[in-house]
């Protein structure tokens, strides 16, 4: 047996909407905190991207500028302090050094910035960098002469595992 339910029970139930706005409402904020938390990630590696962009446009800078020091100075004042040249893992085994035997050195006295093989800087945006320098000896196929190929590198001075920018450079005794 069937019993049989009054259509206007039925129909004051379906327009009744108790509990149904709370509901509602905790829907609607979740999917509100997971658009925010979208956003909030994107700006957060946004700032990451210029982060990084600023710190290896400065370091290019940097480059720049030492790369200058060698430009200015004669082919046969080209070279590192001997007496100066690092001994951490991080210098001896960059690729600038791979096959060489050893760094062309000259004389310095007072250790002027274009003799010295490694130095901490701050950069104009308050970042400390570590500038490293490599001079060698290379043998050019096209010439029968030797040129100073020299390699900078610059790196974040507190984790020099991360290297920004790399600039080579090769000398010889007709540039100057």
């Amino acid at each position: 047996m069937r019993q049989r339910v009054d259509s206007s029970f039925v129909r004051a139930r379906l327009a009744a909407q108790d509990g149904l706005g709370l509901v509602e409402l905790v829907i609607a904020l979740m999917v509100l905190s997971i658009g925010l938390l979208a956003i909030v990630a994107g700006f957060s590696s946004g700032m990451s991207a210029l982060v990084r962009a600023s710190q290896t446009s400065t370091a290019a800078t940097l480059a720049d500028g030492q790369m200058e020091l060698y430009r200015g100075i004669r082919h046969t004042a080209i070279g590192l302090d001997a007496g100066s040249l690092p001994g951490d893992t991080v210098y001896q085994n960059d690729p600038a050094l791979s096959g060489v035997s050893s760094q062309v050195t000259a004389t310095c006295a007072g250790i002027p910035p274009e003799c010295r093989p490694s130095q901490v800087v701050a950069g104009p945006d308050g970042h400390s960098y570590r500038i490293d320098t490599y001079i060698v000896w290379k043998q050019p196929t096209a010439t029968a002469r030797s040129v100073k190929q020299i390699t900078i590198v610059i790196r974040n001075a507190s984790d020099v595992s991360q290297s920004f920018t790399r600039q080579v450079s090769s000398f010889d005794e007709l540039s100057g």
